[in-house]
């Protein structure tokens, strides 16, 4: 495990802690800064997808996040319990855009099979799917008063639709793919960003074009109005970040500090932060008045595709290509930081395919390749166990509500309860005919879920180690399992 601290110089300081394992990262961050309220050391990891993650967005409240993913699914999540409320299910591809209804009882999707669908998330319910575009949706925007949803697709095009009918009342054109749509905060301007390296303003009204903004020299991969509508910032495969002036339609300036291609761009609510993540894994902060570099974050997982502040600005999530959803909390510190690692936990002899914390965060708890599972003092950054007796590599770990067993799930077909600290083996429980790829205790720790991919989830007694019943009609690889209250 590497924990880095960033020093962000005679600024206020922002540091950021990661978590990482070397494949498919699972992450846990946490942000802090004394320039920012203080909302406690909130730090979260959210998992469920079984593919990349391709998109994130907050729901207007702030108490729901969204998620969209290459296994062709949506989920939202409860963002005070970290909890997965529903996944919908309809797309016949990656779901690469995702966007709340202003009033956050309807879902917008985009997706690669060229549709857009809404939906009454909260039933789980599919409202309406919008046909009219010719290739895949790859950006979404949902006007401020809920009336019109923007799609932007790799046929060139954004279609404005009326979200009452379903009708599309517009059809607006680039010379190459569009990327990114914003609607300013006014509803009276949409901003687009494409493959033809240009950004325009549209007329939300009558679909007229107001300005093509000229300055980037690749695909233009995000873009953001600031609170006040007077900046719209941009992101870049040519590795810049620019800040514009709406109402002359110049360039501010550019931001310093991306090395590599730049996927996504947020504006934090106050107007205050920009956030960028690009494909070189990393995540940048800067200061949007000065533009002065505040943190960069490197290793948040291959490729980070979307970012969101929450409405409140104290917490900013991260959409990676690994199948993960990264929360980063904010929060004061009140020591500075130094940019050293703190430290780094090394002992597998391949690479690291899951981690678990123990519910008081002083024991870690990982799954390697290696066959093997170690436990970890957190606070001493040593090695207390290794866990050894399966048969084939260790892909997944859960650990009971009370930390004191943690469950493994591995290549053998086997899950294994194992005693912490001590690491003695408590049991072996068998039944799956392949992979286990997902394990997950139930909240008052009665019963452990296993998922495989031979198509079932099985629940078992983890006091008996005995089966208590099998869940069978996935027709496809179980590949994640959580139980509920």
């Amino acid at each position: 495990m590497t924990s880095h601290v960033i020093d962000a110089n005679a600024r206020p300081r922002i540091a950021l802690a990661t978590l990482t394992r070397t494949i498919s990262s699972l992450l846990l961050l946490a942000v802090t800064s004394a320039a920012l309220q203080s909302c406690g050391n909130e730090r979260a990891t959210l998992r469920g997808h079984s593919l990349a993650l391709a998109s994130v967005a907050y729901s207007p409240d702030g108490k729901y996040l969204a998620t969209g993913s290459y296994d062709r699914t949506a989920k939202v999540w409860d963002t005070s319990t970290n909890r997965e409320l529903v996944t919908l299910v309809g797309h016949q591809a990656a779901v690469e855009a995702v966007k709340f209804s202003p009033d956050g009882t309807r879902l917008a999707t985009g997706s690669y099979d060229g549709t857009v669908k809404l939906w009454d998330w909260t039933a789980g319910k599919e409202v309406a799917t919008f046909k009219g575009h010719t290739n895949m949706i790859r950006s979404l925007a949902y006007s401020p008063d809920g009336r019109t949803i923007a799609s932007g697709s790799h046929d060139n095009t954004i279609k404005l639709w009326d979200v009452a009918t379903g009708q599309g009342r517009a059809t607006l054109r680039h010379n190459g793919a569009v990327r990114s749509l914003a609607f300013s905060h006014d509803g009276k301007m949409l901003a687009s960003g494409s493959n033809d390296y240009t950004v325009k303003f549209w007329d939300v009204a009558t679909g007229a074009e107001q300005a093509t903004l000229r300055g980037h020299e690749h695909g233009v991969r995000g873009l953001a109005f600031s609170p006040d509508d007077k900046t719209l910032v941009t992101g870049s495969m040519d590795t810049t970040v620019r800040l514009w002036d709406v109402a002359s339609r110049t360039e501010k300036m550019t931001l310093e500090g991306t090395a590599s291609e730049v996927l996504c761009v947020a504006i934090s609510p106050d107007g205050k932060l920009v956030a960028a993540g690009s494909v070189d894994n990393s995540l940048k902060l800067w200061d949007a008045d000065s533009g002065e570099e505040r943190a960069s974050l490197e290793n948040v997982g291959d490729r980070v595709r979307g970012v969101a502040f929450s409405p409140d600005g104290k917490t900013l999530a991260t959409a990676a290509t690994a199948a993960d959803l990264l929360k980063l909390g904010i929060q004061e510190s009140p020591q500075a930081s130094n940019g050293e690692e703190r430290v780094s936990f090394k002992g597998h002899k391949a690479y690291v395919t899951s981690v678990a914390f123990t519910p008081d965060d002083k024991i870690l708890a990982s799954g390697s390749r290696d066959r093997t599972a170690k436990l970890w003092n957190v606070a001493a950054g040593k090695e207390l166990a290794t866990l050894e007796g399966h048969g084939g590599a260790i892909v997944t770990v859960g650990l009971s509500p009370d930390g004191k067993v943690l469950a493994t799930g591995s290549y053998d077909r086997t899950v294994k309860l194992w005693e912490i600290p001590s690491g003695r083996e408590l049991f072996t429980l068998k039944g799956h005919s392949n992979i286990v790829r997902a394990v997950a205790y139930a909240p008052d720790g009665h019963t452990v879920a296993s998922g495989g991919y031979d198509q079932t989830v099985k629940i078992w007694d983890p006091a008996t180690g005995e089966e208590l019943t099998t869940l069978a009609g996935h027709t496809r690889r179980c590949q994640s399992a959580g139980l509920f209250a």
